[in-house]
């Protein structure tokens, strides 16, 4: 009898833990009636070493996240970014990518709230128009020129010091459009890609600090354009991010993570990423 009842106090110590809602979850949704954000900055270094060409890019971002909790179990939100992004191939080309993104609306639902927590999750980017390629000046903007889905599942649990999350991801590119000046249009075919994620946010010693741990790996389908068929693309990372809570409706992160890409054209492709941002709500 001892036992049960020490059992039963767990269970209901654990469940009463992962129903409370704070900024800094892995699986963050907060109360019905609040209003959040989310900016971030990233500077990215990537080195491509094709068959037969060096580049070198370097990419800058701003990201911006806005959202509302409609219920206890259900938040809406959209989001954009602006990119900067420089590409110097070893033949002393150049090619830019710059412009804000299409905005991308979302939605998280909470199935379950107890000792573990599963949500379901579905995005949307709209696109507003075909993305446009300056031939002369070699420049990209940064629109996708078609439409992109993405339906997601994650489960995770926490306790008071430390929370893990698995993530699973499957993403739909529909047709999408590209306008190259002084040339004909290049129409992509629809294909889809498949991401996976492990996730672990555990307390420091020093006071109101956290560390997040990202394990994520990435499968693009092949697909055919206009111009060439383009091969497969596998990709895996890992991230970390130092997270400190200067109050309970204010995060700060600030992280560093590695990726590493395979392509049947790509020989080796290294990406380092560093990113400081943060989260509030009201």
């Amino acid at each position: 009898m001892k036992f049960l009842i020490a059992l039963s106090l767990l269970v209901t110590s654990v469940a009463s833990i992962a129903s409370t809602r704070s900024i800094f979850d892995l699986q963050y949704l907060p109360k019905a009636g609040t209003l959040f954000g989310t900016t971030d900055a990233s500077v990215t270094n990537t080195n491509i070493y094709l068959r037969t060409v060096k580049a070198d890019n370097d990419a800058n971002v701003i990201a911006q996240t806005v959202g509302f909790s409609v219920m206890d179990n259900l938040l809406l939100s959209v989001s954009a970014n602006y990119l900067e992004s420089s590409t110097k191939l070893s033949n002393s080309d150049t090619v830019r990518l710059r412009g804000l993104s299409d905005a991308t609306v979302a939605g998280k639902f909470r199935v379950m709230d107890d000792a573990y927590i599963f949500d379901i999750l579905a995005d949307y980017l709209i696109s507003t128009g075909d993305s446009e390629v300056n031939s002369a000046e070699t420049r990209y903007d940064n629109k996708a020129g078609g439409g992109i889905a993405n339906v997601a599942a994650q489960f995770g649990s926490k306790s008071a010091d430390f929370q893990w999350a698995v993530l699973a991801r499957f993403t739909r590119f529909f047709e999408a459009t590209e306008k190259v000046s002084g040339s004909a249009d290049n129409d992509s075919n629809a294909h889809n890609a498949y991401y996976v994620e492990g996730s672990t946010l555990m307390n420091l010693s020093f006071k109101d600090w956290k560390f997040k741990t990202t394990l994520f790996a990435l499968s693009v389908d092949d697909y055919k354009d206009d111009s060439e068929s383009n091969a497969s693309v596998t990709e895996i990372g890992l991230a970390g991010e130092w997270q400190y809570v200067y109050s309970a409706n204010l995060l700060a992160r600030a992280g560093l993570g590695f990726t590493n890409t395979i392509t049947d054209r790509i020989q080796q492709f290294n990406s380092w990423k560093f990113n400081v941002g943060a989260t509030y709500q009201f």
